[in-house]
């Protein structure tokens, strides 16, 4: 599945006129092209499903799934750094809760990886750049749980048997 934008120079001098008539240029016509062309999340996701390692596909395809249940329709390059935010927080407060849970943490930064393995492949692919990736602009993988855990450990002091 790989994507190549039509160059702005394919419109032909006979289409250009009319074109230019109508207040388009062919640059505008290409992004348009492109804009098309791109896949949906749901589409993007069922390709992605087939190319990646089985390993790759065990860890990720839960958080793949509330993606393609979250925005269906939505092309690759339509969500914001804040609707992944969201996507990314609604992923925390909801992650399951278990004995050693650490507050959906884990969860959140699986979803964050999640992201960057379908925005990497999308770029690899050519569905999208470095400069175009929504995911590049977001946030990235915050590990502060860590921190309190640690100053706890520090100011009990040496451990004597």
């Amino acid at each position: 599945m790989t994507f190549e934008p039509p160059e702005p120079d394919v419109v032909s001098a006979d289409l250009r006129i009319p074109l230019d008539h109508l207040g388009v240029d062919s640059d505008s016509l290409a992004r348009a092209a492109a804009a098309r062309l791109m896949p949906t999340f749901a589409e993007y996701i069922g390709h992605l499903e087939s190319v990646v390692p089985a390993e790759t596909l065990r860890t990720y395809r839960p958080y793949w799934r509330r993606l393609v249940h979250a925005w269906p329709e939505h092309r690759l390059d339509t969500p914001t750094p804040r609707d992944l935010d969201t996507l990314i927080d609604h992923t925390r407060r909801n992650a399951e809760t278990r004995r050693n849970t650490r507050a959906g943490h884990a969860a959140a930064n699986h979803m964050i990886d999640a992201l960057r393995c379908l925005y990497r492949t999308a770029i690899d692919e050519g569905h999208l750049t470095p400069l175009t990736n929504p995911a590049a602009r977001g946030r990235s993988v915050r590990r502060e749980f860590r921190r309190p855990r640690v100053a706890g450990l520090r100011q009990r002091g040496p451990v004597t048997p």
